[in-house]
Order: C-alpha cells, then structure tokens, then sequence
C-alpha cells in the first residue's frame, strides 16, 4: 500500500540499498528491459502480475481506498496470482510510481505493512524508474532533466537527483559490479535521450 510517494531513507541500511538496487538490476536483464523510460506496467504483467485499475473495481472499494488516501495496494487473489490494484485517477507519474511500489512490495516478500517495508518499497519504486548509474549515463544535469527523461514526477526526480549526487559525492565513479551489469544491460541507449 502506498499513500505517499516521498520517502526517508533513515532506517534502511546499505545492505537493504546494495539488495534492493541488484534485485533491480536483475530484473531489468531477466526481462530484457534496455529503454527508458521504465514501464511497471510492462514488468508486472512480464511477472504474471495483475494490474487492475480503480476504475474496473466496485464503487464502494474505490471510495474506501481513496478516502483513505491510498493510490495502491497488492496482494494475491483466490488463484494464487499477485495483483496490484492502483488509482488511474492519479497523474500518469503518480500511477507509475504506485505499481513501481507494489512491485517492490511483492519482490521483496513483505507480507504485512510496516514503516520498514514501506520505506523499502518507496526506495525500490524511486530506483526503479530512476537507476542512479542511469542518470549519469543520460547525463542529466538537474531534477528537471531527470523528471523529462525518466517520465518520473518532480517530486519522485528531486528525490532521485540527490540520491545521485549523493552517490558521486561517494565514489560514484568506482562503480559497484551490479552497475556495471546496468551499464552493460542499457549499453544502446545513447548519451543524451
């Protein structure tokens, strides 16, 4: 369940980063994913995932949901299968990261809600869209350009732009092995989108 998409990572260790970033990693070479921007949509129905609109759930479901505040949420269905169920009410940015989010929550296990898992699957969603080496690839200069070539909310970009400068400040330049798999795997994409 997601109800906010900015995030702190103060609890999450850089273990739980180092995982996070490489199950991604992983991801995006299992299903072949070598243009931006991402689609979630795209690697949950390649994960056999279902992807439900609020529009195509009841009436009294959807008002529950987004009286609550809630722009997603997944779980599995009587067969077994994940499902994500999200608001297409929202801005398109807004949906992308919401099933970005569920798909974090459904890859990395969680099985009840927590502030820890939350904050996981926001890091997940805001590296999934954003692959730190990637905005370095594309050479954005600002949140802006990182909000244009990753079709990502401006939030969602201010978020992710610090994390990079954060991770050039760090030794960016030393990449870490499961980055280098992301360079190799985006290796087509040019310089500038």
């Amino acid at each position: 369940m997601i109800d906010n998409e900015n995030y702190v990572h103060a609890s999450l260790t850089k273990k739980d980063y180092i995982k996070i970033e490489s199950m991604i990693t992983n991801l995006y070479v299992e299903l072949k994913i070598k243009k931006l921007p991402i689609s979630p949509f795209f690697v949950a129905l390649k994960k056999g995932f279902l992807v439900i609109p609020y529009s195509k759930i009841d009436k009294e479901t959807r008002e529950f949901l987004r009286d609550k505040e809630i722009s997603g949420m997944s779980g599995r269905n009587v067969n077994g299968q994940y499902k994500i169920i999200y608001d297409d009410a929202d801005h398109e940015e807004r949906q992308r990261f919401t099933v970005a989010h569920e798909i974090g929550h459904i890859l990395l296990g969680h099985k009840e809600d927590s502030e820890y898992a939350e904050k996981c699957a926001n890091y997940f969603a805001s590296y999934f869209l954003v692959p730190t080496p990637m905005v370095e690839k594309v050479k954005c200069e600002d949140f802006l350009d990182v909000s244009d070539k990753f079709s990502v909310s401006l939030s969602c970009a201010v978020h992710a732009f610090d994390r990079y400068n954060r991770w050039l400040f760090f030794g960016g330049y030393k990449y870490k092995e499961y980055e280098i798999k992301m360079l190799e795997n985006f290796k087509k994409i040019k310089n500038n989108i």
